[in-house]
């Protein structure tokens, strides 16, 4: 097939925007709109393959698969064992377990399903190093399928009735991706029929005639759909009801982009330079190995510091470059010099020996482990236990439904025996509830929270987030909860939460509430339990070096300013003191992560707590 420059250049928008992104740059909100140009770029490039090959009467489905193994699998396979090497020598068994099984579904393209069933793609905490291969397997799955939907229409001589088959498709897909994310983003993400649409955007594209575009038009056409594609790269973000109708406008960006395919206009010229095709090439393996490297920092050191973003940005285009030159291209020049049977058998065999050696990685991380059984006992911690939140009832997200499982009766109906306090807010918030309810057992403590979610009035988070506060702010506070004189507002607060707290605090007073500001938690910069462990094993004390003190600094500045309006509790007080702070209590970790408590780090917190 003629070679397209543009594509090279669309190829590095999309994975420049998918790494800034993860990096949390900040400036590129919607960089995850990347892995949607992706699909649409592979939608167009395999569909144009094989219906070249359907017209010539040749399509193979052996030679086919025999190609896409060979571009596919050789930099997947590197960096998927470089990652299990790395990843099984730094953490604990507790955490890789659940590595072993990632790392096979993603060797059998199957990872999307997995982390459907097991991770929430929203959380903070989703940090599988290999969970962005979810893409990589609807593209595979995808791959999979279009042959031999292309070979029935073939050889039934259906080849006249293919765009509208693929148009079919298409809406079908669209459609019920835009009725999944209303419900559930979780399944709108990860399921391949869900996100077919896309890659079927490509595959219309490839039927068109672009030859007849008159070139005048071109440069028009490439510069609307790159300013498409950037528009939803600035100006998305993590509350952008996300993918479903939303993800038409990079979608149609892209398609626009290879459709006004080899015009002189200033987009085209972009994406044609040096830079820019070079980066395209590399694009396949950058997008493999900079989220291990992401996660891996993420799980050991604050990605925060400029320093270590960018550390993780030329370390992910020095081993994208190495493992373009010395692994991806060797084996692309070996298409239609094999043997399919021998690719075949050498892709069967690396899965195999690929398992077998994720699995005794496993192993020695076990025995090595138990070598130290108080660091052990410390990692244990790192089992994410949501059960005392009240997952899934009362703290609810995306992935549970949003607010439709929000269960009012449990978490909003009062007791006509006991005065009712309502603890609003986040992780932060659904963190302690166990705790107070605890701790007074004379109150009914009622609870609304869902993750990432501020609980102050106009909230502009999740649509989970707005839809519950809006409910509580609007309509709850002053009709069925009326009678709740208590309100407890908690969360990760930051600096720019000061003013929307401001206006929060003042509307709740109007109403007669009594407010209780909960304060910003200890932070570390490594997740406590593994602090601990590695301070166990390397005989090292790491507490002090790896405390984040902007929190402290943020504590101090939130009493000041909300001391005279509310009745502000600080976390601080029960934790830390000025030099130091309690890392276990009652004989486990106090954090179960970074920031978020243990059940027996949440009894240490609300010690002494303003509520009578």
């Amino acid at each position: 097939m003629k070679h397209i420059a543009e594509i090279d250049g669309l190829r590095a928008v999309a994975v420049l925007s998918v790494l800034i992104y993860h990096v949390h740059a900040g400036w590129l909100s919607g960089g995850y709109v990347g892995v949607d140009v992706f699909f649409v770029i592979s939608g167009y490039l395999i569909s144009r393959l094989l219906l070249a090959d359907v017209d010539r009467g040749e399509l193979s489905l052996k030679r086919f698969y025999a190609r896409r193994i060979l571009r596919i699998a050789p930099a997947l396979f590197v960096t998927l064992i470089c990652t299990a090497l790395v990843f099984f020598v730094l953490f604990p068994p507790v955490w890789s377990r659940n590595l072993l099984i990632s790392l096979v579904s993603a060797v059998l393209s199957l990872s999307n399903i997995w982390f459907y069933s097991t991770v929430d793609y929203f959380a903070n905490n989703a940090s599988s190093p290999v969970l962005h291969t979810w893409s990589l397997a609807v593209e595979e799955q995808f791959y999979l399928c279009i042959p031999l939907l292309l070979l029935l229409v073939s050889r039934n001589g259906w080849t006249r009735f293919k765009v509208p088959i693929f148009a079919v498709l298409f809406t079908v897909s669209l459609i019920a991706s835009v009725a999944a994310a209303e419900g559930s983003t979780q399944s709108s993400y990860f399921l391949p029929w869900l996100r077919a649409w896309e890659l079927l955007c490509g595959a219309l594209l490839a039927c068109a005639r672009l030859e007849v575009v008159p070139r005048m038009l071109k440069p028009v056409i490439s510069a609307i759909g790159i300013a498409m594609v950037l528009l939803a790269c600035v100006f998305y973000n993590d509350a952008t009801p996300f993918p479903g109708y939303t993800a038409l406008l990079p979608c149609m960006g892209a398609t626009a982009v290879i459709a006004g395919a080899g015009g002189g206009g200033i987009a085209n010229r972009i994406l044609q330079t040096g830079p820019m095709r070079w980066i395209g090439k590399i694009s396949y393996s950058l997008y493999l190995v900079h989220w291990p490297l992401v996660c891996a920092a993420g799980l050991t050191v604050t990605l925060h510091p400029y320093k270590v973003k960018a550390a993780v940005i030329m370390m992910s285009f020095l081993l994208a470059w190495l493992s373009w030159r010395y692994v991806e291209t060797p084996f692309r020049r070996m298409a239609g010099r094999t043997a399919e049977a021998l690719v075949f058998a050498a892709f069967g065999s690396g899965c195999i020996i690929l398992m077998a050696s994720f699995a005794t990685l496993q192993f020695a991380n076990e025995r090595f482990w138990d070598l130290y059984p108080v660091a052990r006992k410390y990692s244990e911690s790192l089992k994410t236990d949501t059960d005392f939140f009240r997952s899934g009832t009362c703290f609810v997200t995306q992935y549970h439904g949003g607010v439709a499982d929000f269960r009012r009766s449990d978490c909003l109906e009062q007791s006509a025996s006991k005065p009712g306090v309502v603890l609003l807010g986040d992780s932060h918030a659904a963190n302690i509830w166990e705790a107070l309810a605890a701790q007074f057992p004379s109150r009914q403590v009622l609870q609304a929270t869902t993750p990432a979610c501020k609980p102050v009035v106009g909230i502009t988070g999740s649509p989970t987030c707005r839809e519950l506060m809006n409910y509580i702010f609007d309509d709850w506070l002053d009709g069925a909860g009326a009678n709740v004189q208590d309100v407890i507002l908690a969360a990760r607060w930051e600096q720019t939460d000061i003013e929307p707290l401001k206006r929060t605090v003042s509307r709740l007073r109007q109403s007669g509430k009594q407010i209780i500001l909960y304060g910003p938690v200890p932070e570390y910069y490594v997740a406590v339990p593994l602090l601990l462990a590695f301070s166990e094993i390397s005989n090292i004390d790491l507490r002090s070096r790896l405390f984040t003190r902007n929190r402290l600094e943020l504590d101090k500045r939130l009493r000041a300013e909300f001391s005279g309006n509310v009745t502000y509790f600080s976390p601080f007080e029960n934790i830390c003191t000025e030099s130091d702070c309690t890392l276990v209590y009652d004989g486990v970790p106090v954090f179960s992560d970074r920031d978020h408590m243990t059940r027996a780090g949440a009894r240490l917190a609300i010690k002494a707590f303003p509520l009578q």
